[in-house]
């Protein structure tokens, strides 16, 4: 029942988007605290957390932002960004987990936390639409981003105002 929470909290008293963002921070926090060992390419995992409360406090607050930035929009919804979080950070396992003896792996911690970030990220604020769809309506996204290579990485942008 209280699978992913920090708090203990019962999964059935959080709405869907609490409980996610409260997954999505455990999540980046246990992939941000793992990067920021020293020597993280060569120490042995552990499950200890050194992140500070306030900085997990941030990350919270932070997915909690991102995810008032979606919307309820078919596959672009923050349910939707989160299943595609929760799948690179399989696929970025499966690298680690294919690790042996003297075989060359392109696993490393901060692409993991990096991989995952972007996928929390990938639609912040999509429409629904295609970008050409709010191009053809004059939308204020198309006016603001309105060359090709700013409406492809919008939520790129978007992520960070």
């Amino acid at each position: 029942e209280t699978l992913g929470l920090s708090n203990g909290t019962k999964s059935d008293n959080l709405g869907n988007n609490d409980l996610a963002i409260e997954r999505n921070a455990c999540i980046l926090e246990d992939f941000l605290s793992k990067a920021l060992r020293p020597n993280a390419m060569l120490a042995p995992a552990t499950s200890q957390n050194n992140l500070s409360a306030q900085l997990r406090k941030e990350i919270r607050h932070y997915i909690s932002v991102i995810c008032s930035k979606y919307h309820p929009v078919g596959f672009h919804s923050f349910e939707h960004a989160s299943h595609v979080m929760l799948s690179a950070s399989k696929l970025v396992s499966m690298l680690k987990a294919s690790e042996s003896g003297d075989q060359f792996t392109i696993y490393d911690p901060w692409m993991h936390f990096s991989v995952c970030f972007a996928a929390l990220l990938h639609d912040v604020d999509h429409r629904g639409v295609p970008n050409q769809q709010l191009a053809s309506e004059n939308n204020p996204v198309s006016i603001k981003y309105c060359s090709k290579e700013y409406m492809g990485s919008y939520a790129e942008w978007n992520s960070l105002e």
